[in-house]
């Protein structure tokens, strides 16, 4: 059974193995990702806990109220099991019971387990500019060497 809950401080060297491992999906689909390594904080970080082990993370900041999902990661080995959706779904759950008026993320468009796996969850694309920090995010992304052209900005209101 996987449980979702916050990160402790002691799995740090366990989320980045997820962090890094989720990065091989990308590879397989010809996309190369700068490493994130030492990003993998947030206003809050959930995990995906499968027989005590980290599986998947899910990191969140917060601007203005509304909940930004900077990254959702699953280890390769634990993929198509829904576990991602789990993450995105208690994102969801816990800034409706803040009072968020909703979650924002960036994403590649075009990539099946990434843009069209969000719209299934209920995000819509939205222009870069829709939030102050979504431009900051894409201007972040740049900076970083992530191929932008394809990427863009979603939402999902509470």
């Amino acid at each position: 059974m996987t449980l979702i809950r916050p990160a402790r401080p002691d799995e740090t060297a366990a989320l980045r193995e997820v962090d890094r491992a989720s990065m091989d999906t990308f590879a397989a689909a010809g996309i190369s990702l700068p490493d994130g390594d030492g990003l993998l904080s947030g206003d809050l970080v959930l995990i995906a806990d499968h027989d005590d082990e980290p599986v998947g993370l899910a990191i969140v900041t917060v601007h203005s109220g509304w909940w930004h999902l900077d990254e959702v990661s699953v280890l390769p080995s634990h993929g198509r099991q829904g576990i991602g959706t789990l993450l995105v779904e208690e994102v969801i759950a816990r800034a409706a019971a803040a009072g968020a008026p909703g979650v924002t993320l960036t994403t590649f468009r075009d990539v099946p387990f990434n843009g069209p796996w969000y719209a299934r969850l209920g995000f819509v694309e939205v222009p870069d500019d829709a939030h102050p920090w979504l431009a900051e995010a894409r201007r972040s992304e740049r900076a970083r060497g992530i191929d932008v052209a394809p990427r863009c900005a979603m939402a999902r209101p509470s």
